[in-house]
């Protein structure tokens, strides 16, 4: 199956990215969309080029204009920030570019803790997008998000990163984009809780 990675740089695309790349073609599609922790596209360009896996570089026009991730507002210590329906923007993004060139499928890294706080992350939500591309095209397009099919947590998540061989410390979580993560934020907390369960530590809070 060829496929088109939805690539962030975090753990979680990382972690999919080294999933499917056994037994199918994949390249990756990184999206500019103004996000503060732009940092992030030095892990997927690392962990691509360390693959071999083609790394596509989207820059959005500006849409989002209401978030902190966007930098509209500060970034709350462990609070959930949400980017208003990203990710339906992102996979119709993704979609485009696979249904020209002859992708079979798209694929997602949210896993089951995301859909908790984040509306367009969750299985309601996905699974009407992935229905939807069965009918956006002359052929239909896969929507592949088998952490959020599967009920796999972030811990699960991390478990299968260690299983795999994922470079954790070379994937970037944190919302903030300054040299080390701030260890406070929704992102790191989340990280460092399944970090931890998984017993995976290393001298920095987040990395």
């Amino acid at each position: 199956m060829k496929t088109l990675l939805l690539m962030s740089g975090g753990l979680d695309s990382a972690t999919l990215l080294y999933k499917l790349r056994k037994g199918n073609y994949v390249e990756a599609m990184y999206f500019d969309y103004g996000q503060t922790h732009i940092k992030e596209v030095a892990s997927a360009k690392k962990i691509c080029a360390d693959l071999g896996v083609r790394l596509h570089q989207c820059k959005l026009p500006a849409v989002f204009t209401d978030s902190a991730l966007i930098g509209s507002k500060p970034i709350p210590d462990g609070e959930a920030v949400i980017v208003p329906n990203r990710n339906m923007l992102l996979i119709a993004s993704a979609t485009a570019y696979a249904a020209q060139n002859d992708f079979d499928a798209v694929a997602i890294g949210c896993n089951s803790d995301d859909g908790i706080d984040y509306p367009d992350c969750g299985r309601m939500f996905l699974t009407a997008m992935a229905k939807s591309m069965r009918f956006c095209h002359t052929r239909p397009i896969e929507l592949l998000a088998p952490f959020v099919w599967d009920d796999m947590s972030k811990v699960d998540v991390v478990g299968m990163a260690l299983t795999l061989g994922v470079p954790i410390e070379e994937t970037w979580s944190c919302y903030k984009g300054d040299n080390q993560p701030c260890g406070k934020c929704a992102a790191c907390n989340l990280r460092n809780a399944a970090t931890r369960k998984n017993h995976w530590f290393t001298k920095h809070t987040n990395i």
